[in-house]
């Protein structure tokens, strides 16, 4: 089964995690964390007007930067991951403190098929 996730982060260039969702493909399974201690001096107007609003309105989804690679590590069980950003993967594997685990085999990259999906 595929957990499918997405990630908001401060800049493209000045790159900084702020929240991370995930889902099971059966809808099981969910998590959404937001980071605490992201720097706020990073984000583009983007991020600023848009996500900012967003935060603060999930119970229990506040997490410091340091403990925010084990409440991932806890919760992911042995399936593949889809995504659909490199900049995505990029957070993860910062949060994750480069202590992938084995549960993270393979990827499954969903923008090769955004284009042809029409919604």
């Amino acid at each position: 089964m595929l957990i499918f996730w997405d990630a908001e982060f401060t800049d493209f260039i000045d790159c900084e995690l702020i929240s991370i969702g995930m889902v099971s493909e059966d809808g099981q399974h969910e998590l959404y964390l937001e980071v605490q201690d992201f720097d706020l001096s990073k984000c583009r107007a983007f991020v600023q007007s848009t996500v900012w609003s967003q935060l603060g309105q999930v119970a229990g989804a506040s997490v410091s930067r340091g403990g925010l690679g084990k409440r991932l590590r806890d919760w992911f069980e042995r399936q593949p991951i889809a995504s659909d950003s490199q900049h995505d993967r990029d957070l993860l594997a910062d949060a994750l403190e480069g202590e992938w685990s084995e549960n993270l085999e393979g990827w499954y990259d969903t923008e090769s098929v955004h284009g042809q999906c029409r919604i």
